[in-house]
């Protein structure tokens, strides 16, 4: 399933698109998406959380195991970014 996703969130980490991460343990951490790879870990800076103080850290680390989703708000994602994504990964295929 991941193989589905990852040109998705590539794409949105190429433009430091903002997500909001749930992880299976409850936790929230929001953040601009810096890096994902295939397993979906993803790097994230401008880190915050409404449950975990987080003082004096601008960069975390997700592991991809331990997400349960994530969520995009629709001002940091549209239809026009959408398909651009899908179109180029499509040329890449």
């Amino acid at each position: 399933m991941s193989l589905f996703f990852h040109p998705l969130f590539k794409g949105l980490s190429d433009r430091s698109i903002k997500v909001k991460v749930h992880l299976k343990n409850g936790t929230q951490v929001s953040g601009s998406l810096q890096h994902v790879d295939a397993n979906l870990n993803m790097q994230l800076s401008e880190v915050s959380s409404p449950a975990v103080q987080l003082t004096g850290v601008s960069r975390c680390f997700v592991r991809g195991s331990s997400v349960k989703f994530v969520s995009v708000s629709h001002e940091n994602l549209h239809p026009d970014l959408l398909q651009e994504i899908i179109s180029k990964e499509a040329q890449q295929v």
